[in-house]
């Protein structure tokens, strides 16, 4: 059992034969290094997905599995253009997803036990030949000026895409974000009336998912402000009733917006596109074994 202790604070790096060493007398550029940095009763581990080895991501984890602490443990790594990071209160499910992003065990179902961002300033991909429904998005935002117009409306229902749109505002009664519109698409997830039942109720709770729903609820928040932003969403989303459930990967925008009255509000959406992870061929071998987290699945 993890110990209810805090640590002395420390930073180190693995090197790529997983040799340890004080981050200060380190390489800075050295992309190969994993980097464990220990603060009181929390812990990060971060290493770019394109240049780590096998070894030093081993030799990382078995340091950061010898420290037994019982805060939470931050996994982040990069991958080209694209960050990633997630935050852990449970340790071997932080395990099994370095594992996850190292290497695919058969034809194991990846699972998470909590969301987590992928994030990207300008988002290209050089395998579509038409622009994505999230660049469609962006195009008719701009050249609506940041107004719910109702030509910027009719854009993306042309586009096929305000099935996926979610438009809220600032309700004073209620202290927070409120839904004015969701899409009928979102109902093949959350259930077919949740479109309609989630009008005027606010965006951080009373959704099918509560940890979920806090989580992206903080992302809405910053964008409402006057932050768009646009980001890979690779999550969980557990749901109470029958339906769908499991892992959900999409790509979505928020962008702060204005109704023609002129009152703040803000568009978020969103498009399914799966196929992220894993970062390194199937052959690779991973940093842990399976059985580390035994609370993980075996073959579907």
């Amino acid at each position: 059992m993890p110990l209810g202790l805090e640590l002395p604070s420390h930073s180190l790096c693995f090197s790529a034969s997983g040799a340890p060493h004080l981050e200060s007398l380190g390489d800075p550029f050295d992309r190969a290094v994993v980097t464990v940095r220990m603060d009181g009763r929390s812990c990060r581990i971060a290493w770019d997905a394109k240049a780590v080895t096998p070894d030093a991501l081993r030799a990382a984890v078995a340091h950061v599995k010898s420290l037994r602490f019982s805060g939470p443990l931050t996994i982040a790594f990069n991958a080209g253009e694209w960050e990633m990071e997630e935050t852990y209160r449970d340790h071997n499910a932080a395990f099994a997803r370095i594992n996850e992003t190292a290497t695919t065990l058969g034809e194991m179902q990846a699972f998470a036990a909590s969301p987590y961002r992928l994030e990207k300033a300008s988002f290209e991909d050089s395998t579509l030949i038409r622009p994505s429904a999230i660049d469609l998005t962006c195009e008719a935002w701009s050249r609506a000026r940041g107004n719910i117009t109702p030509e910027f409306l009719a854009e993306l229902d042309t586009a096929g895409i305000l099935q996926r749109a979610i438009i809220l505002d600032y309700d004073e009664s209620q202290h927070g974000l409120v839904f004015r519109f969701v899409g009928w698409g979102h109902g093949k997830r959350f259930g077919h009336d949740w479109p309609v039942r989630a009008i005027g109720t606010r965006h951080d709770h009373g959704q099918p998912d509560d940890s979920y729903t806090r989580w992206i609820a903080r992302q809405y928040d910053t964008a409402f402000e006057g932050d768009p932003r646009r980001d890979y969403i690779d999550s969980i989303i557990r749901l109470d009733q029958p339906g769908p459930s499991g892992r959900v990967q999409y790509e979505r925008v928020l962008l702060p917006s204005r109704f023609v009255n002129g009152a703040p509000a803000l568009v978020a959406v969103s498009i399914v596109r799966p196929g992220l992870l894993p970062l390194l061929p199937s052959a690779a071998q991973g940093p842990a074994k399976a059985s580390d987290d035994p609370s993980r699945s075996g073959s579907d």
